[in-house]
């Protein structure tokens, strides 16, 4: 897919989401940010305090400049936004084994000044539509914006969905994160966010850190949460792409499942150990893997890099 075919639109902005934790929201989000720039501009925002999308981008020694800045009048991470300021945008820029170069976007996040609101009362602006307002200064810069969120923090999660135009939820085969996924679609934007907002709509579910049965744990869990939202016509109104989970219609659901022993956050995470980001190394050997003698590496870096992406994209354009 050409970049010519979103060129024409202000950037789509995406959410991933579930309410559980621990459900690789920021794994997934990453990939599909290091996937997307390959051939589109993209833009990643940082609203988890745990910051670890931004430590899967941003080197060690940045990340501590942007600690000691957060802490002054210039607060450069996501708070700034929630404040109604302006964040800096950090970029992410990478040349592979093969000379192709890559360029992601980002906007830090920030554990002081969620600590801050926590501790010191210093609590962002209570407008829903603050992020909205952001967005828009910058959509005709970006052709994807993703939007990183922690599990259950509505003060974040609410300017983040509403300013979103599409909501995408990681779900990891357990029945915590299944129960999690169907409360979040059935009651929480419902409730608290589509009673005064259109957006976002539902782009899908993407099945993570499955194993095992893969395949058939896929299509069951998209037909259990097909059924259950059978019973919430105003759910329906918003699913913008069925079935909803990734790979549900696709020759082989494998294809598009987040599985592997890249699946640990901690295996991607960028410290002063590595002369590069690990990431990178992620996105290198997608290039210098044989296909023919590794050929299972070869399919998960194909799978990740391109597949699920992609799958964004079409779901994203069909009509």
């Amino acid at each position: 897919m050409e970049r010519k075919e979103v060129s024409n639109k202000m950037a789509y902005v995406v959410t991933i989401q579930n309410l559980k934790g621990g459900v690789g929201k920021t794994t997934l989000t990453a990939i599909l940010g290091l996937g997307l720039a390959e051939k589109y501009r993209v833009l990643l925002i940082d609203l988890d305090s745990q910051t670890s999308l931004t430590q899967i981008f941003l080197s060690e020694d940045v990340r501590e400049k942007i600690i000691k800045e957060a802490q002054t009048d210039n607060d450069p991470t996501v708070m700034a936004i929630l404040r109604d300021k302006r964040p800096k945008i950090y970029t992410f820029s990478y040349t592979s084994v093969t000379g192709k170069t890559i360029n992601v976007d980002i906007i830090p996040g920030s554990l002081t000044g969620h600590l801050d609101a926590v501790f010191e009362g210093k609590i962002p602006l209570r407008d829903p539509f603050v992020m909205k307002r952001y967005i828009n200064t910058i959509n005709n810069t970006y052709d994807f914006i993703l939007i990183d969120n922690a599990p259950s923090d509505f003060l974040t999660l609410t300017p983040s969905l509403v300013a979103s135009d599409y909501v995408l939820v990681p779900e990891d085969g357990t029945t915590e994160a299944f129960t999690a996924a169907q409360l979040f679609l059935s009651y929480a934007l419902p409730k608290y966010i589509w009673t005064f907002s259109s957006a976002p709509k539902v782009l899908g579910v993407v099945l993570t850190k499955v194993r095992s049965s893969a395949e058939r744990l896929l299509l069951k869990h998209n037909a259990l949460l097909e059924a259950y939202l059978e019973d919430f016509p105003q759910v329906k109104k918003h699913i913008h792409y069925s079935p909803l989970y990734f790979g549900a219609d696709a020759k082989d659901p494998r294809d598009y499942i987040l599985s592997s022993s890249k699946q640990f956050l901690a295996d991607l995470i960028w410290s002063l150990d590595y002369i590069k980001a690990p990431i990178a190394e992620v996105y290198d050997k997608l290039f210098v893997v044989d296909k023919k003698l590794q050929p299972d590496i070869y399919a998960f870096l194909f799978k990740v890099l391109r597949n699920i992406p992609y799958e964004l994209v079409r779901r994203i354009l069909q009509n």
